[in-house]
């Protein structure tokens, strides 16, 4: 994985809504990687799973990145 710049501008995406079909898609928050980092790991449910970032720089991060970049760089 590349090395993400906690710093730099994103937006969070949740690609799937189980509850809510409406919300498929569409851009939940925009922040800082470590901003959306943070609220994306608040999907508790099946969420996360379809979850993505973009940053600035087009990078997409994924479930599984999304949860490496929270365990090693934001939750100590």
């Amino acid at each position: 994985m590349n090395i993400v710049d906690l710093a730099a501008p994103a937006t969070l995406f949740e690609a799937s809504d189980p509850l809510d079909e409406q919300l498929n898609g569409q851009a939940v928050q925009q922040g800082t990687v470590q901003e959306v980092v943070l609220t994306a790991m608040e999907f508790a449910d099946c969420r996360l799973k379809t979850a993505k970032i973009v940053t600035a720089d087009q990078h997409e991060l994924r479930a599984g990145e999304i949860e490496m970049i929270y365990m090693e760089r934001i939750a100590d």
